[in-house]
């Protein structure tokens, strides 16, 4: 399991700009948590102005801008912080009850006041 933010971070913007369909822990803190954020960058669309984009390039210089590009960075920050609040918490050591990372995250996600 990484822990480094840059290395989370990366995992992170692959899948939500590359299309790639991932199991790592801080993406499902972003599918489970923030669902309609994921959803529109999924679909090229600005979730915090609403501009929509004919490619993931455009939206990803977009993105780069002040505003759109410092909720996104407050986006990301909160999933690595939800992460690693799992990685230091007891529910880390219920993997192998749940069986799975991904529900182990989501009791956790349920339990846990955000």
């Amino acid at each position: 399991m990484p822990s480094s933010y840059t290395t989370l971070t990366s995992i992170l913007e692959s899948y939500l700009f590359k299309d790639k369909n991932s199991n790592w822990g801080v993406v499902i803190v972003a599918k489970y948590c923030y669902p309609n954020v994921v959803s529109k960058i999924k679909d090229n669309i600005c979730p915090w102005c609403g501009r929509r984009f004919r490619a993931k390039v455009g939206l990803r210089n977009h993105l780069r801008s002040e505003r759109c590009g410092f909720l996104l960075r407050c986006f990301i920050d909160d999933c690595i912080n939800i992460y690693h609040g799992f990685r230091g918490s007891v529910y880390s050591s219920y993997i192998g009850r749940y069986k799975s990372l991904e529900k182990a995250l989501k009791v956790y996600l349920m339990n846990i006041k955000h």
